[in-house]
């Protein structure tokens, strides 16, 4: 009984991943509305973000799927919702971030500073700061 349970942890993301659809399946086929839609989304969304089954960049993308298909909203529409100029900026910031971080930029400027101010703590309060 004790390796049953093993072999049943062991998929247990592929598990949540397939029944959760088709244990909350019924909600959208009983009440065919845009709203049923819109809600069976929320939880299989919810469920996924709370167990990490999938990725959370994956979950995120999953309005992408299921609006067009219960007929909520266009996906250009949906599309739409991903791309404003808000989240491109966050992109290139995180972009930015990463390419510092990879060439040790963040090293470089603080060895420069301790190589201008020195090495006093008021100086060097004064060098990050200012």
């Amino acid at each position: 009984m004790g390796s049953a349970w093993r072999n049943v942890w062991a998929f247990r993301n592929e598990m949540v991943i397939f029944l959760v659809p088709l244990l909350l399946l019924p909600l959208p086929l009983v009440i065919p509305t845009k709203e049923a839609g819109c809600g069976f989304t929320i939880l299989v969304m919810a469920v996924y973000w709370c167990t990490e089954a999938l990725p959370l960049a994956v979950t995120a993308l999953i309005p992408v799927i299921f609006f067009p298909m219960f007929g909520i909203m266009e996906s250009s529409e949906v599309c739409m919702q991903y791309l404003k100029d808000t989240n491109m900026l966050l992109v290139g910031g995180l972009i930015v971030a990463i390419a510092v971080e990879h060439w040790n930029l963040h090293k470089r400027i603080a060895l420069r500073v301790l190589l201008i101010v020195g090495v006093r703590p008021a100086l060097l309060m004064m060098g990050f700061m200012g």
